[in-house]
């Protein structure tokens, strides 16, 4: 039987136009991974998952995007992977060996509010949805996840829609 994942969610806002609260980011993120857990036992090695969400204006987000990604503008949604083997490790008391207790993925997401607010207002979605796909979506890139050939696109915005449907979502590919 898979092991549901866990989840330490730190949240940071920045700027405070989305209004939404870190038990919401918190129950997106982990049926997001829970979804993707269950249905790939890939995903399994990471059983426990710290995330932290930020919540950024234009400014910040346009300073982000063009550090990481080489892009002179803001984005809606940043996503950052920590495979970090070591951040888990105890030594035993008596001896020279390193175990691991637990697989850790750690990753943040970066959101920057005022492109949320205008993309949901231009796609006549609720701010709530439109920053749950986001979410959702940037959630299963650090899991691994990718849009870069169609294939992978495929399989990303079908986890998507069924991960939002879940959460009580209507389908985000969709036109209104």
């Amino acid at each position: 039987m898979t092991q549901a994942p866990t989840l330490d969610l730190t949240l940071q806002v920045n700027d405070t136009s989305l209004n939404t609260s870190e038990s919401q980011f918190s129950a997106w993120c982990l049926e997001t991974l829970r979804y993707a857990t269950i249905h790939s036992e890939a995903l399994q090695q990471h059983p426990a998952w710290e995330i932290t969400v930020r919540i950024v204006d234009t400014e910040e987000g346009k300073s982000l995007n063009a550090n990481y990604r080489h892009k002179e503008y803001a984005t809606n949604v940043l996503s950052f992977y920590y495979d970090d083997p070591f951040a888990d490790l105890n030594f035993l008391e008596d001896e020279d060996e390193i175990v691991s207790e637990k697989e850790l993925g750690q990753g943040d997401i970066v959101l920057c509010a005022p492109v949320i607010l205008k993309e949901a207002a231009e796609q006549k979605k609720s701010i709530v949805e439109h920053t749950a796909h986001l979410i959702v979506h940037a959630t299963l890139h650090l899991m691994g996840y990718d849009h870069e050939i169609e294939k992978d696109a495929r399989i990303m915005e079908n986890l998507e829609i069924v991960i939002l449907q879940q959460l009580g979502f209507n389908n985000p590919y969709e036109e209104i």
